[in-house]
């Protein structure tokens, strides 16, 4: 049993010599997207324009006097594909992997749109 904070971060703590044996299985991968049958579903649009300035000049605009009642479709594809979609996919193992433009630890999804 473990009886101390100090304890437990050594138990727990990472440690080379007792990782072993491990190793990726590319033919049994998780899906890339999770499925919520039973629930609706909006298509949102693919082909969004995308702003044609730096991140730093978007965000140093002036705020709005007043925030928005409302979001538009298009506006929020485009919300989530600048904050949460697949930025590359390379091959491995025979089958494709796909990267996501916000990384995790090996969770297939850190955050849920």
């Amino acid at each position: 049993m473990i009886t101390s904070p100090s304890e437990y971060h050594r138990f727990t703590s990472y440690d080379r010599q007792r990782m072993g044996g491990h190793f990726l299985d590319w033919s049994n991968q998780p899906g890339v997207y999770k499925d919520y049958s039973g629930l609706p579903s909006i298509s949102l649009t693919h082909d969004i324009p995308l702003p044609d300035a730096g991140l730093f000049s978007l965000a140093g605009g002036e705020a709005p006097a007043e925030p928005p009642t409302a979001i538009s479709l298009e506006q929020l594809s485009q919300v989530f594909a600048l904050a949460y979609s697949l930025s590359a996919k390379s091959r491995h193992g025979g089958g494709e992997f796909y990267y996501r433009s916000v990384p995790s630890a090996g969770a297939l999804s850190p955050c849920e749109l």
